[in-house]
């Protein structure tokens, strides 16, 4: 939605921090929620094959949803999980 190369950058930016430290912040909580290293071990790599695979799926997604259903589809998708996850 941004119209300039400036506002592209910071709104870039700003995502890219907010994944860095809720990315830190999960990884500390499986860390402290599994004191076991095999338990530990496990957890983190099945989060981390999580984030692996929704930085692959989640550029066709955003795409297709984009083509097919508008510009706004894939951010109202986002936002939708994000609060049910919330919620939860």
């Amino acid at each position: 939605m941004g119209t300039n190369y400036a506002i592209l950058f910071i709104a870039r930016s700003l995502q890219g921090v907010g994944s860095a430290c809720t990315s830190v912040a999960g990884m500390g909580m499986l860390a402290a929620f599994y004191p076991d290293d095999r338990e530990r071990g496990n957890a983190m790599a099945l989060a981390l094959g999580g984030l692996a695979l929704g930085v692959m799926i989640g550029p066709p997604f955003g795409g297709v949803m984009y083509e097919f259903v508008g510009r706004a589809a894939p951010f109202l998708v986002l936002a939708f999980l994000s609060l049910f996850d919330g919620c939860k």
